[in-house]
């Protein structure tokens, strides 16, 4: 067994051992000798072809190891890039931008040395050649002791107020925390959530501007974020109260992309007159949400703040039901998860408490809140679906229809983006609260119609037919459900690891509880081009054994451009 001084005593660097050369293939073009160091234990430690041993040495902030390796090799010694307008494109990693992200303060302070050592004391050192300034870099990753050397260190290597090669200050960088996920981690609120405030504060401890926004490089007149916008999206009441003592405009509308929220549905559409209180509704933030409404000031009434629309029409109650995990469910814990549920719900709450009838708010598409949260609870098993039920408690009405003849229910079943299976008890919700298993949408296809097309979801559609669902409607292209799943899919995340036997097996299983309610004799009814579901389903059949067969060609060196079981042509 390993002892646990054997585990913390084992080197950094036991990956870099083997010499890269005995790895080489017959044919790889020729290796010199590579760079050796003896590690502390007396090991000889290999350098590889893309710098993994530097690499490792600075990000560990091995101040002894880096010096023994710039001995070795001098050349290896990172340079500063000259003042210039001109991008500076580099075929290695930037070790300062690495020591920066890491927080190796010590590394960072030996190669920033190293690479002065020759240069004019009072010069400032910058990096905007290469798209990034070390102060940003390390205000993003909260890197809280390289940022207060820095910042000691104005105006030789950094500006509290200067924007980087993007347009952002430092506090801005600071801000943008939630775009790395670390929200979704589980040390989230005992250490990443301390320490990215402190990081805010540090900076505005310095003076940094509180107002400050970030511009839009082609069109500067256009604010996609402020510092307060990107703060909601993950602080605590204290940190905002501050932003907003200092000067961020509560109130102040910037214009975010459509696809970088996920509102996918609006396809390349920007959404302008966003407010700070729609940023922290989309992330489930209630104690930002809540503060945000405190701190609103006297002129404004708190049922206006929470009825403030943006230019598609939605409130902040649609943007609490749009809320996704955006790093996806899968890399999330379950404890993670169930605080991510709780706190989307205290957001709910707080709107729905401080004015009850926006629950049923239309915007320009015609979705209320209902049509969002089970548009992404489809395609989450269980995971949303008591935020529809408290939705409907409140007085959702499943029964609306948006602009496209949908309710909730054909957009809950219209996600088929993950591998679980519909939750039946959020479609009898729905069912109990106003949605009907007849009601068709614009194309006439009625919840039926579209939940064969996934043929995993046999519980679903067992659930529908049981209720009154009618396998015989036909929509406005004359076809029935049959149809429909005749040109269905094996819908998942690995769906092509499934053989055509398997997709034909699964495909099978779907019709035949059409049939067993339907009979057998739509499987004949021709649809507005003539074609009969088992007609469509023949070629679908086939259509997945070509798939398989091509597949198998390709994995085996026959597909187009490859010659067989030979890794070199010789002509």
């Amino acid at each position: 067994m390993t002892s646990s001084l054997t585990i913390k005593n084992e080197s950094p660097y036991r990956k870099y051992t083997r010499n890269p050369r005995e790895d080489l293939y017959p044919g790889d073009p020729p290796y010199g000798e590579p760079l050796t160091i003896i590690d502390r234990d007396g090991c000889i430690l290999y350098e590889n072809h893309d710098g993994g041993l530097l690499n490792a040495i600075i990000m560990g902030d091995d101040v002894e190891f880096l010096e023994r390796y710039f001995t070795i090799a001098p050349w290896a010694v990172p340079s500063i890039p000259a003042p210039s307008d001109k991008d500076e494109l580099l075929e290695y990693d930037d070790y300062f931008q690495l020591a920066a992200w890491r927080g190796a303060l010590d590394v960072l302070k030996m190669l920033l040395t190293h690479a002065t050592k020759d240069m004019d004391p009072t010069q400032p050192i910058r990096f905007r050649p290469r798209q990034y300034e070390i102060l940003h870099e390390a205000a993003k990753w909260g890197n809280i002791e390289v940022v207060q050397f820095l910042l000691n260190n104005q105006p030789l290597y950094a500006d509290i107020h200067e924007q980087d090669y993007d347009g952002l200050t430092p506090i801005l960088s600071a801000a943008d925390v939630y775009s790395r996920g670390d929200i979704y981690s589980s040390s989230w609120e005992e250490v990443g959530l301390p320490k990215h405030e402190a990081m805010m504060n540090l900076l505005l401890d310095w003076g940094a501007c509180a107002s400050d926004v970030f511009n839009a490089k082609w069109n500067e007149k256009r604010t996609i974020d402020t510092v307060l916008h990107m703060a909601v999206e993950w602080a605590g009441p204290k940190l905002i109260k501050r932003l907003i003592d200092s000067g961020a405009d509560i109130h102040a509308k910037v214009t975010k992309d459509s696809w970088t929220l996920g509102f996918f549905d609006l396809g390349v559409d920007d959404v302008s007159d966003v407010n700070a209180l729609c940023v922290a509704c989309l992330h489930g933030n209630p104690r930002a949400v809540r503060t945000l409404i405190d701190c609103r000031g006297d002129e404004v009434d708190a049922v206006d703040m929470i009825c403030s629309r943006d230019s598609h029409g939605d409130i902040p109650l649609h943007w609490a039901t749009r809320h996704r995990l955006r790093d996806g469910v899968a890399y999330v814990s379950a404890p993670v998860l169930e605080k991510t549920i709780q706190a989307l719900t205290e957001v709910i709450e707080i709107l729905l408490e401080i004015d009850p009838s926006i629950i049923n708010t239309q915007d320009n598409d015609g979705n209320t809140p209902l049509h969002y949260v089970a548009t992404g609870a489809g395609g989450e098993g269980k995971l949303y679906s008591p935020i529809i039920k408290i939705l409907c408690n409140e007085g959702a009405n499943a029964g609306i229809r948006n602009k496209k003849g949908e309710t909730p229910l054909h957009n809950f079943l219209s996600n088929r983006s993950h591998e679980h299976p519909f939750d039946t008890d959020a479609m009898a919700t729905l069912l109990a609260h106003g949605a009907k298993v007849t009601d068709a949408d614009e194309k006439g296809d009625t919840p039926l119609h579209i939940v064969v097309m996934d043929l995993r979801q046999l519980d679903a559609v067992s659930f529908l037919l049981q209720r009154g669902a009618n396998p015989a409607t036909r929509n406005s292209n004359f076809e029935t459900c049959f149809h429909a799943a005749a040109l269905g899919g094996v819908f998942r995340i690995k769906s092509l690891d499934r053989s055509a036997t398997e997709k034909t097996n699964v495909q099978e299983k779907m019709l035949s509880k059409l049939v067993e309610v339907g009979g057998p004799a739509l499987m004949d009814l021709p649809n507005a081009e003539g074609k009969s579901a088992r007609q469509i389903c023949q070629e679908r059949r086939k259509h997945w054994k070509d798939q398989e067969d091509r597949s198998w060609l390709d994995r085996n060196g026959w597909g187009r451009g490859h010659a067989p079981w030979n890794r070199t042509i010789k002509l």
